[in-house]
């Protein structure tokens, strides 16, 4: 760019960053197209998370394009690292950390020098400055024709004849709102989730003993709250306990064997609904607010997920199922006739319909639907049953939901990065917005029906990553040991394939990323910073030189693929719909993965490079992976417990079922091959154990009882000898009360 347009530029003042009330507006007329621009020599291209110059081309990763954006609509000015962090990563806690990377990651991708530099400067104890031009893209540009080569100027002799003259005058024209338009796209591409303000809810402890309570009920008045409890011992004999809001203590309302829990008001306020559970046998209840002798409505039996009163009084509604792993579905049980009517019928004969919640007119029932491969969503129907309408997108888990005083939104508990966050979510389109909490995970929230106040679960949990050593003679039994933990979650291990080192998932960075680590637990280093909703399921590729995993950046979770060494991550999906990854062919050129994309969830497999996909099992294929010598492809089930077999070679053969009971139904993805068999988990009458099936013998033995395991991957070292699963550890919980919340 001339020398003059330039010195036009610098002398202007940069726009500043906007207000959250602007950011707010913007998002509500976002039209989500983008342009692409030009920073110095190279094209950037904000939808692709692309840039290129001449025959280079990389891409970068959402959160490392948005830094880009964001240094774009400020050209020569500085953006203090603060700024940059609120905007990015607003609806995460990240450390300072978490930016220099990404800056790093955009030096590496425009191979620019710190020491030297051509585009990003950093300005010591302030933050960082885009030194480059920034100008529209060309016409060319648009066409897709090769941009210049590195380092040549605009008028280079291989530019077209004739346009010299135009495009300086264009690009004089254009400078002045260029980072206006600049900034303006980057609001836009804002994802709706961010939310009008930043600041944490003004949330107070409203119960700070040692007990574990859950779920919360506001009285319609806002005076009460009814909640369950039980010490921090990890008893499960939850009690039903009142408490009014300013008082210093909680009245307890049940001493009951077993437990009650999904306390209800009546709209009154005068009763409370609620489930209890003894053993097999579970049932309905209600019971005076002042106390008194439970009045036993209906048995259910002990599965039951969620309960809700109807404004009218007249009936209940409640999910349950007829076994421990059928699938959940809708009733109503009229208090009246006593008859129950079923109200949903959820697809598949897993996960189902849970959590209802009466719209506040009493017309509709929000609720929680989770699909074969527990994913969940907020879903809507009309409250005498009907067909249900899909609310929200990939918020991955849902804990928890309750409709605002005027019916217009909901506020829910979706999963994002490390933890659980509450958003507002429109009951019509079902955009969502953040509601930031301080703390750790915010979850079951409930609202006051006549008055402006909510209460809310937070809590936290620490999982870690243990270790189980096998010794080759089973006589000699295991051990087992922590091997993986910080004060935050690790999960999700995988061994390099020569045992040297493992991957895993850690929030220990604030946010849940790909680490690596020596065989040995050591020397563990942060592999990725997508700031992503959530990210897992890391696998080496044969060689060991390359990690694929999965993550979801606010659309459906996708494959990535990073080298082992580091780098920015490069997506080889296409948003056809939730992938997660399951591992990699034996020679390297396919990564399998797990997806819903034709409707229903089945292994797939997609090329190395990012080639087309095809699918590999039938429909319910849960997770697979290729036997050690490359002939079979073993998979499991999301609906039936066990392990099937195909033939590589023969893939329209009928699969064969070789494993009865391993892995569990639930613990789909929890099982590894090693070289000379395969090891599992499946939950018996005492609970999940670990089992080793032979090659050799084709024969399935029980390895050990493991109380605490989560049903998540496990890593297996190549040897088949140590494996390693994620325990769940200290678990504590509050309630929260947010006053005047509206």
């Amino acid at each position: 760019m001339d020398a003059e347009i330039l010195s036009c530029l610098e002398s202007r003042p940069s726009p500043p960053l906007p207000p959250p009330e602007a950011m707010d507006r913007v998002d509500k007329t976002a039209s989500g197209t983008t342009a692409p621009f030009r920073v110095g020599d190279w094209l950037v291209e904000p939808r692709l998370n692309r840039i290129r110059s001449g025959d280079r081309q990389a891409t970068l990763e959402p959160r490392v394009m948005d830094v880009l954006c964001l240094l774009a609509a400020r050209p020569g000015a500085v953006v203090t690292r603060r700024d940059l962090l609120n905007a990015v990563w607003a609806e995460t806690a990240v450390g300072e950390e978490t930016l220099t990377r990404a800056v790093s990651e955009l030096r590496r991708a425009l191979a620019d020098d710190p020491r030297a530099p051509r585009y990003v400067e950093t300005i010591r104890k302030a933050g960082y400055r885009l030194v480059a031009t920034v100008s529209p893209a060309q016409a060319e540009d648009a066409s897709g024709e090769p941009a210049p080569s590195p380092g040549a100027p605009p008028d280079a002799p291989g530019a077209r004849p004739g346009r010299r003259r135009v495009r300086r005058l264009a690009l004089f024209l254009a400078a002045v709102p260029a980072a206006v338009a600049l900034l303006a796209w980057w609001l836009l591409r804002l994802e709706p989730a961010r939310t009008t303000a930043l600041e944490p809810l003004p949330a107070l402890p409203f119960t700070a003993s040692p007990a574990l309570e859950h779920m919360p009920a506001l009285s319609p008045d806002g005076r009460w709250v009814a909640f369950v409890a039980a010490d921090s011992s990890g008893d499960t004999s939850y009690d039903l306990y009142l408490k009014e809001r300013g008082a210093s203590s909680p009245r307890r309302l049940t001493e009951l064997p077993g437990q009650e829990l999904n306390p209800r008001w009546s709209p009154d306020g005068r009763r409370l609904a609620f489930v209890h559970l003894d053993g097999d046998s579970g049932a309905l209840c209600t019971m005076p607010v002042e106390g008194g002798e439970p009045r036993r409505l209906l048995d259910t039996g002990p599965y039951v997920a969620g309960l809700d009163w109807s404004p009218d009084g007249r009936r209940l509604v409640y999910s349950a199922a007829d076994k421990s792993d059928g699938s959940y579905a809708l009733n109503a049980l009229d208090l009246e006739s006593g008859a129950v009517s079923p109200l949903s019928e959820p697809p598949g004969d897993l996960g189902g319909d849970t959590w209802p919640v009466h719209s506040p007119d009493g017309t509709h029932l929000a609720f929680v639907r989770c699909d074969a491969a527990f994913l969940q969503d907020v879903w809507v129907m009309p409250a005498g049953g009907g067909e249900a309408r899909r609310l929200t997108r990939s918020m991955l888990w849902v804990q928890g939901l309750d409709w605002t005083p005027d019916g217009h939104e909901l506020i829910c508990a979706g999963y994002m990065s490390s933890g659980y966050r509450l958003w507002r979510v429109d009951a019509d389109s079902g955009e969502r917005r953040w509601l930031p909490t301080r703390g750790e995970s915010a979850i079951q929230p409930s609202l006051a029906r006549h008055a402006p106040a909510m209460v809310y679960r937070c809590f936290g949990q620490d999982e870690n990553i243990w270790r189980l050593r096998r010794h080759e003679d089973p006589d000699l039994g295991v051990t087992v040991e922590s091997f993986i933990g910080s004060t935050q979650s690790e999960f999700e291990p995988d061994w390099s394939p020569d045992g040297g080192r493992i991957a895993f998932v850690s929030s220990r960075s604030g946010q849940l990323e790909i680490w690596t680590c020596d065989a040995d637990g050591s020397r563990p280093w942060q592999l990725t910073s997508l700031g992503a909703q959530c990210t897992g399921n890391p696998h080496w590729s044969p060689d060991g030189e390359r990690i694929a995993f999965y993550a979801n950046c606010g659309e459906d979770g996708r494959v990535y693929l990073v080298d082992a060494a580091g780098g920015a991550p490069r997506c080889l999906s296409r948003g056809e719909g939730n992938d997660i990854v399951n591992g990699w062919s034996r020679d390297g050129r396919w990564i399998y993965f797990s997806s819903e994309r034709d409707g229903a969830w089945r292994v797939w497999r997609m090329r190395a490079d990012g080639g087309g996909a095809e699918p590999v099992t039938p429909p319910g294929g849960a997770t697979a992976c290729e036997s050690p010598d490359g002939r079979w492809l073993y998979f499991s089930r999301f609906d039936e417990p066990g392990l099937w077999r195909r033939e590589l070679g023969a893939p329209d053969a009928e699969p064969e079922r070789v494993i009865e009971k391993a892995p569990g139904r639930g613990y789909g993805f929890c099982w590894g091959i090693h070289a000379g068999g395969i090891v599992a988990a499946w939950r018996d009458e005492e609970g999940p154990v670990l089992g080793a099936w032979d090659f050799a013998t084709q024969t399935l033995r029980t390895v050990t009882d493991l109380p605490d395991l989560s049903p998540g991957c496990l890593g297996v070292s190549p040897d088949g000898l140590s494996v390693l699963y994620t325990r769940a550890e200290r678990a504590h919980s509050d309630l929260m009360l947010v006053e005047e919340f509206r």
